[in-house]
C-alpha cells in the first residue's frame, strides 16, 4: 500500500514461523522484538537499508542500519 509517498509493509504469510526461531537464534527478547519485526518485514519486502536513530536497533544480515542524523 502506497499513501502520500510512503509504503506500508505487511508481514507475509507465515511471518511468526520465521520470526520466532530467528528471535531465539539472535537472543532477541523484550522490546527489541519490535526491531526484529521491523527488520524482517523490511528485508522480506526487498529493503537493503533502514534508517533509525536507535543505536541499539536489531539488524539482520543484508539490511544496513543507518542513522540519518
Amino acid at each position: 500500500l502506497i499513501k502520500a509517498g510512503a509504503t506500508v509493509l505487511d508481514p507475509r504469510a507465515g511471518f511468526g514461523e520465521r520470526l520466532l526461531p530467528l528471535a531465539g537464534a539472535l537472543q532477541v527478547q523484550g522490546p527489541r522484538i519490535f526491531d526484529l519485526q521491523i527488520a524482517l518485514v523490511s528485508l522480506e519486502a526487498g529493503a537493503t537499508e533502514i534508517w533509525t536513530h536507535d543505536r541499539q536497533f536489531v539488524s539482520l544480515r543484508g539490511l544496513r542500519v543507518r542513522d540519518p542524523l
